[in-house]
């Protein structure tokens, strides 16, 4: 099967959905498919230094689209960026040689449809508008990350035939580190003489880092609270605002490859996403989630709907979203019931193994064939 996947933005990106991108290329490729990730000339860097940046052996081939960025023209800027990698992609490519045309690009699915292509769509979230909702309707089938998601598509008279839930996943061998939590930690320059309580991703308002910033306020003097990603921007203005806290460390970006040794040196791991927005309650599905459910930490979330689609009070600890106080005290619950806490993160690294890329990858290749192209 030869799958032209489309990608409408900029690669290699500091930003976790580039990783997803990469890593369902790859699986979809180990998976037997002969894959071309199509994505847009606005990124920099060859071939080559792209599967480098991402840790990846070349499985799949990438060719760049030319592309205009616009996004310091807000949502009319993104719209016209769409529009245009959409149309470089019909006048440029030999559409007509792939089997499969796979995005996560609402507005690539609106345009190639309309010349008569069948494209498949992956969603990511709700957009309440024409694009996306005639996309759902003119997709030949739609990758749902979560439940949720499936849940909305059905709610809008999708046929049920059309959708598969693929929720995002993991690199297991990735997280099966053989140091110690000790020896990550000196190998990282972190302290020994605390417990750690990690959170690694972006810091958005609906990721909820501020909650756990806020909730560190109330630890005591041993426990510390340590934020790993994140842009520079955003880096900037978490270090403005919570920079002279006494139990804050703030990392920034670091590479994907080191993510698993900062995973290993914590006590707790912190899923601490916000209730205040749709995508955070209803329909995300965090790659985090399963990178903490295979390192073998215990892990506090967020009781969410979305969360609860993976999690469990068998696999983790919840806590009250938007919450500090809250948080706090269960954080603290959960340093002091050692056993427990192992128990339920042991749960987690064996649940997690049905959540692979490769596995994900059967997921896509399943609806494909379900629907006949």
């Amino acid at each position: 099967m030869r799958i032209l996947y489309l990608s409408n933005g900029r690669l290699p990106t500091e930003k976790a959905h580039g990783v997803q991108i990469m890593k369902t290329c790859d699986a979809l490729a180990v998976s037997g498919a002969v894959v071309t990730l199509a994505v847009s000339s606005i990124g920099k860097g060859d071939e080559e230094s792209v599967f480098a940046y991402y840790g990846l052996k070349k499985s799949f081939s990438i060719t760049r689209v030319r592309g205009i960025a616009l996004l310091s023209w807000g949502s009319f800027g993104y719209t016209l960026r769409s529009i245009f990698f959409a149309l470089s992609v019909f006048l440029s490519l030999p559409l007509k040689t792939f089997d499969v045309i796979y995005t996560r690009d609402e507005m690539s699915v609106l345009i190639l449809t309309l010349f008569g292509y069948n494209v498949y769509f992956e969603m990511h979230d709700v957009r309440n508008g024409f694009v996306q909702r005639t996309a759902l309707r003119r997709a030949s089938g739609i990758v749902a990350i979560s439940k949720g998601l499936s849940r909305y598509c059905l709610g809008r008279g999708i046929a049920p035939e059309k959708i598969i839930v693929a929720p995002d996943a993991v690199t297991l061998e990735d997280f099966n580190v053989a140091e110690k939590k000790h020896e990550c930690r000196q190998r990282l320059g972190l302290p020994q003489d605390v417990s750690i309580v990690l959170y690694a991703g972006h810091l958005y308002s609906w990721k909820g880092a501020h909650t756990l910033a806020d909730s560190a306020k109330l630890f005591n003097s041993l426990i510390s609270a340590v934020f790993v990603g994140g842009t520079d921007r955003d880096v900037s203005l978490f270090k403005e605002r919570y920079g002279l806290e006494k139990n804050l460390i703030i990392l920034g970006q670091k590479p994907h490859a080191e993510i698993p040794y900062y995973l290993k040196s914590a006590d707790i791991l912190v899923l601490p996403n916000s209730a205040k927005e749709d995508i955070s309650r209803l329909y995300t599905s965090p790659m985090k989630l399963f990178e903490y459910m295979a390192s073998g930490t215990p892990i506090v979330a967020s009781d969410l709907p979305s969360i609860r689609e993976i999690l469990s009070e068998k696999n983790c600890f919840f806590a009250k979203p938007d919450n500090a106080g809250d948080l706090a005290s269960v954080i603290d619950g959960v340093i002091q019931n050692g056993e427990e806490s192992a128990c339920r993160a042991k749960q987690a690294s064996a649940d997690v193994l049905g959540y692979s890329w490769e596995k994900r990858a059967e997921k896509i290749l399943s609806i494909v064939q379900k629907t006949g192209q």
